[in-house]
Order: C-alpha cells, then structure tokens, then sequence
C-alpha cells in the first residue's frame, strides 16, 4: 500500500528503524492505534494528517517503541563493569562517566549506579546518564516505579534494599536515583550529546539491530565520538559483529 510506504518512511528517516526488525504487523497495529486515538477511518488520510503534524510522528513514535527490560539483565555486563573499576583508568577516573543507551524505562542506568555503588564510589565519584527516543520512557525512568516484571533477574533482598512499597509497585530510594540523568535524545541525529563532553563506558544493547543500513552507521559514529579512546562499549551479543564491522574492536580484557 502506497500510504503505508510513505508512513513508513517517514518513521524511517526520523528513528533510522528497519522495518523487518520490527516484525510484519507491528508498524501496522501502531498505525491503527492512533488512528483510532484520532477517529480517522482512513490510512491515506492518517498518512496526510502525520505529513502536516509534527506532533504526530512523535505520537507514533510512543507507539513503535516498546521497552522491555529489567534490573541486572545480563548480570555478566555488570559483573565486567564491576572488574573493570579495579584497573586503569576506569579505577582513577573522576567521575567516571557511564551512558546508557537506549536506557528504556531505566532500569539498565539504575543497575549500572548500583553496580559503581556496591563497588564503592560515592555519588561524586561517578555520573550515569540515560538516554532514550521515547519520552513516555524517560519520564518512567525518573519516576523509578516499578512493577514485578522488572524484577525478574533479581532476588527479594535486592528490593529491600533499595526499594520502597507503594502498594503493587516498588520505588527506587532516592540514594540512587540522584546519581542518574535522564534525557531525551535520537542516537542517529547530528546533534546527539553535543557539547557534553564523552563516556568512560557506554552500554549500548538492542539497538543497531533496529536499524538500517544508513542509520546503523550513523549511530556508530555517534557512539565512537562519545567514547573516551580508553574507553569500553557494551553491546549486545547480536550486535557484536556490527560493532566490529564499523570500526570497533574487540578487547580481551588484560588491563
């Protein structure tokens, strides 16, 4: 269908997604929820009204991107987060400074400042930033609630000691939550983190395998630009290979 092309690309040319990635109706069921948020019965006149409303793209947006993670998913990135603060320069580096991206609802960010916590540094000694497209997602980022489905990699002492109850949900302590930023920002635009300087250590997991050919290179360079040359990148176990094939190298850790 011609209008569905033309929504798509322009999802493409603002987020660089691919659209296999996504799955064959997943675009499709996020077109027609907001079609139906907006009564329009019509895709040609849905493709229209997103061409002459800005807003509206940002809507969708909300919509495609679905986060799903949990505290200490992949316990094994922060267990190598953990060994690494003990070498140089991670060890002297004040304050370290980590990036989370895409952090989701927050919860990666909040497992790294953990992670720098148990490991002994004191809010000063670090800054951890998250960073992500949606904003329905970094606005739950900085409320830190949560239900039970992002406890799931985690036991029932790592809630009592750095959550409160709020009835179903669980709130991250404020000892915590003060020692992670939260912004809005698209990994793919020109301007992405200009001017804040770079990254001792940036998680980038998921990602690039949501991106096409252009946009993944794009997001590449970003991240290169952001990472101290001593500095750690890390990736998905699926994204690997694309970090290498653009310009990344493996490190076998030997400090």
């Amino acid at each position: 269908m011609a209008h569905f092309r033309r929504i798509y690309a322009m999802l493409r040319r603002r987020l660089g997604l691919q659209l296999t990635s996504l799955g064959p109706t997943t675009l499709e069921r996020a077109v027609q929820r907001r079609m139906r948020a907006l009564r329009i019965e019509d895709w040609e006149e849905y493709a229209q009204h997103l061409k002459r409303h800005p807003a509206e793209l940002d809507a969708l947006v909300e919509e495609v991107v679905v986060p799903e993670t949990w505290f200490f998913r992949d316990q094994a990135y922060f267990d190598a987060l953990a060994e690494l603060l003990l070498h140089p320069p991670f060890c002297s580096a004040a304050p370290l400074r980590v990036l989370s991206v895409p952090c989701a609802t927050g919860e990666e960010a909040y497992s790294i400042a953990i992670t720098l916590l148990s490991c002994g540094r004191t809010k000063n000694d670090f800054q951890v930033v998250g960073v992500d497209v949606s904003q329905h997602a970094v606005a739950r980022a900085e409320e830190a609630l949560y239900g039970r489905r992002s406890f799931r990699g985690t036991d029932e002492e790592f809630q009592r000691s750095y959550f409160h109850a709020e009835g179903d949900l669980f709130r991250l302590v404020s000892r915590v939550r003060q020692t992670v930023s939260f912004r809005r920002g698209n990994v793919i635009d020109s301007l992405f983190m200009g001017g804040l300087g770079q990254f001792h250590v940036i998680f980038c997991k998921n990602l690039l395998i949501y991106l096409c050919g252009w946009a993944r290179q794009r997001a590449v360079e970003q991240l290169h630009r952001l990472l101290t040359p001593e500095g750690r990148l890390f990736a998905g176990t699926a994204e690997i290979s694309l970090f290498l094939d653009h310009g990344f190298a493996a490190v076998s850790e030997r400090y």
